[in-house]
């Protein structure tokens, strides 16, 4: 499985063209993004507030979980992923974790900033693997000169690390 943490500023700018890339060849794609506050349906809360450590909303397309448990550690948050669909992801893309996934070197990482500097400011703070780094306003010398050069290479990497397996096709 391909963990992959996007990291800067601009991480927006490369979730689209990611996740289209990889659904498209027919890998079946995990998001996860790290929100300052989770909008909850009012029914969750309520029980929540009664004392349901794990509470699921289910519609006829959509089914939501909110829980009390904390993600503490990247291990967690695969396992949570895992049981949450029938069939394990082939990737995870997690976006803004920067300060609690700088420092795991069982993860690739991925940079897209606005500008150089805020990357190799960025670069100092974690460890590899750093697979590449994208700068929206100006040129990178170890950079990805494009967004679609970025998403090519992280496939590539994934498959040459196994973490990935050559294309599956549609699905």
């Amino acid at each position: 499985m391909l963990l992959l943490a996007v990291m800067g500023s601009r991480k927006e700018v490369l979730l689209k063209p990611l996740v289209r890339a990889l659904a498209g060849r027919g890998y079946r794609v995990a998001t996860v993004t790290k929100v300052r506050r989770l909008r909850v349906p009012e029914e969750l809360m309520e029980y929540a507030e009664a004392g349901a450590s794990i509470r699921m909303a289910c519609s006829t397309d959509r089914v939501l979980i909110s829980s009390n448990f904390p993600i503490e550690e990247l291990g967690d948050l695969v396992r949570a992923l895992s049981c949450l669909a029938p069939v394990e992801p082939d990737a995870v893309i997690l976006f803004g974790f920067e300060d609690e996934l700088t420092g795991d070197g069982n993860l690739m990482k991925v940079i897209v900033t606005f500008s150089s500097s805020e990357a190799r400011q960025l670069m100092q703070r974690i460890s590899p693997p750093v697979i590449g780094a994208y700068s929206e306003r100006d040129p990178l010398e170890i950079g990805f000169p494009s967004v679609g050069s970025l998403v090519e290479a992280i496939i590539e990497e994934g498959i040459r690390r196994r973490l990935l397996q050559p294309s599956p096709g549609k699905l």
